[in-house]
């Protein structure tokens, strides 16, 4: 997190001296920072399906330790493992909006990178392929169709890199990238909030809660009949539980400060396109990119706590 303090003290001082009259190095610093935010914020919704499949895992195994029949046991592990390659079915829509948003991030760098010269670096070819493959998959699993070629128009700007690509042909480049990009932003990033909303706020965590508190009383009521050994086992039982609770809360604050980051992303993307389109001052999109770092970083805190 230390790079994201660096980009917060580059965007609060290029706000007092910005204007869009042209695409100056400072300016390219403004929009480089919204591109290193939106990387990092693309680290997180991911964080959070990986989390929940986890803990579902763990919510299925939590009785499997007490039970006899291996045969049980067996079917128990197995029924975990189908349920946790269910929940990675359910988010595969969410998965590829992610790898799209981090793929459109790491090109936006890339082409307002103040380093013409450092453009062509391991990987930053593939951009555009990747990118079109990724719109591809998630139109295969998405009623709402992408119809953006962005892949194309990224891989046609990065190829001038590190050949005799100059500052005007950078600027119209980018306009060109954040104007075509506006609508994917939108889209996708819609995408993300709804599939964090409806499926992981609304579906996964109350029937994890459910199933977590359905497996709490069954095993209380099954337990063996000797008293010191039911206090034992229902005291470490217990303490699982309670672990398992605090861990599905935490997903929970996680989940919801990602979706609120969301917003951010969309309004900072679109003052961005606004300033390069009307040479308005910069100073609106990086006090909306400082409000989404803000909101990254009480993500990054609720995740380490």
């Amino acid at each position: 997190m230390a790079r994201l303090f660096k980009i917060a003290f580059s965007i609060s001082i290029i706000v007092f001296y910005t204007s869009c009259a042209s695409l100056t190095k400072t300016q390219l610093k403004g929009i480089n920072s919204y591109a290193q935010v939106l990387e990092k914020f693309s680290d997180y919704p991911g964080t959070i399906v990986k989390g929940f499949v986890q803990l579902k895992y763990e919510t299925g195994q939590l009785n499997t330790g007490t039970i006899v029949n291996n045969a049980i046991v067996t079917e128990s592990l197995w029924k975990s493992y189908y349920g946790k390659d269910k929940a990675l079915k359910e988010a595969e829509k969410l998965d590829l909006s992610i790898q799209i948003i981090g793929e459109y991030a790491a090109a936006l760098a890339k082409l307002s990178s103040t380093d013409l010269s450092d453009s062509i670096q391991s990987g930053s070819l593939r951009l555009g392929s990747n990118m079109s493959q990724l719109i591809t998959e998630y139109n295969a699993v998405s009623n709402d169709k992408i119809s953006i070629n962005i892949g194309a128009l990224v891989a046609k700007s990065i190829a001038f890199f590190g050949t005799r690509y100059t500052k005007n042909k950078q600027a119209k480049d980018l306009k060109a990238f954040i104007h075509a990009g506006d609508p994917l932003v939108t889209q996708i990033t819609e995408s993300i909030k709804k599939d964090l909303e409806k499926v992981v706020l609304e579906k996964w965590i109350p029937g994890l809660k459910d199933e977590l508190k359905t497996r709490h009383q069954n095993f209380l009521s099954n337990m063996p009949p000797k008293a010191e050994y039911r206090v034992y086992l229902a005291n470490s039982y217990n303490k699982e539980v309670a672990e398992i609770i605090a861990r599905i809360d935490h997903l929970e604050k996680i989940t919801a400060k990602t979706i609120a980051a969301v917003d951010h992303i969309r309004k900072a993307h679109k003052e961005l396109l606004v300033c390069i389109q009307q040479k308005k001052k910069l100073k609106e999109v990086l006090v909306e990119t400082q409000a989404f770092y803000v909101s990254v970083r009480g993500i990054y805190k609720e995740a380490k706590m």
